[in-house]
């Protein structure tokens, strides 16, 4: 079974994604995210990944490792982000917009979008 985004090549931001996101600092951002796109579900309000990424950043008190470029929530994941809270809750593709990257190709029904940019 496909899931709802494939990676064209194995980039390094990729590689970094998938690194931080078997840290303790990973962990923890994923699940605020996914509570926080839950909420949003819930209401069925639109939301961007940014917006998670910034309440986690700002408005939670929970301690969060330094990644080794320096950062404590990098914004270069929030596409790979987006796109595994997507694949773990299809129902938020309808909430939020993704776009095409360089490495992912999307479609909000899983399929490949060969050159196809998600509005």
């Amino acid at each position: 079974m496909q899931g709802a985004f494939d990676f064209d090549s194995d980039t390094r931001l990729r590689r970094q994604y998938q690194a931080w996101r078997q840290t303790p600092a990973g962990e923890t951002t994923y699940a605020l995210c996914r509570r926080f796109a839950l909420e949003k579900l819930a209401r069925r309000q639109r939301f961007g990944v940014a917006q998670l990424v910034e309440r986690v950043r700002w408005d939670v008190p929970v301690a969060i490792e330094k990644d080794e470029a320096g950062f404590r929530l990098n914004n270069d994941h929030r596409a790979y982000l987006a796109r595994e809270l997507i694949e773990e809750i299809p129902a938020l593709a309808d909430l939020t917009e993704t776009r095409k990257t360089s490495d992912i190709r999307v479609c909000r029904d899983g399929r490949n979008a060969e050159n196809e940019a998600i509005a």
